[in-house]
């Protein structure tokens, strides 16, 4: 437990003191991950279920909770410290409400506060509506991972950021109707 609240406040410690390491945060590899399942399995009906949700998700998180189990100690701990540099965000929220506030013009601000909508979302800059945004992309963003993280370590948070991208955006575009439905539904449930 000593080595997961460490991973946590040192990772926080090096977010804020290096905040371009968002940029790191990168992804594609797990929308090729689903393009590939989609290529190998697109006629089989296990795929198709929710049991595919399952293929593309948990192998990840059990690569990782191998490498943990299998290093162990100090090593443990890096790997534990990369999982919650790399879960968290992906993009940082502070970064983005700083940009709304330091945006100059309605059109500028709106701009920039298409970063705290979802896709799609219209994009209001009513006070009421930004909070909301804001704190609807801290449950995501950083809550949750960091839940999910204390409670079953880098492959929690792993899991937690995978199922949020495959839930969403370009990577849910590729899963089949039933995969996607459950995505969903296991998001909103780990939320």
């Amino acid at each position: 437990m000593m080595w997961t609240v460490m991973a946590v406040v040192a990772a926080l410690l090096i977010g804020h003191a290096l905040p371009q390491i968002s940029q790191w945060r990168n992804f594609s590899w797990f929308e090729r991950w689903l393009e590939f399942l989609q290529h190998l399995m697109l006629t089989k009906p296990f795929w198709q279920g929710g049991w595919g949700l399952l293929l593309c998700i948990a192998l990840p998180g059990l690569a990782v909770g191998v490498l943990v189990h299998w290093l162990g100690g100090f090593f443990a701990f890096l790997v534990a410290l990369a999982a919650m540099l790399y879960t968290w965000g992906p993009r940082d929220l502070d970064l983005d409400v700083n940009a709304v506030i330091a945006a100059e013009g309605i059109e500028a601000k709106e701009a920039a506060a298409k970063a705290l909508y979802e896709e799609g979302q219209a994009v209001s800059l009513d006070g009421s509506v930004v909070v909301a945004a804001v704190f609807e992309n801290a449950l995501t963003r950083w809550f949750a991972v960091l839940f999910w993280f204390l409670l079953l370590g880098p492959v929690g948070a792993l899991l937690y950021r995978l199922v949020a991208l495959a839930s969403e955006g370009e990577s849910a575009r590729s899963l089949p109707a039933e995969n996607l439905a459950g995505t969903q539904s296991l998001h909103a449930v780990l939320n």
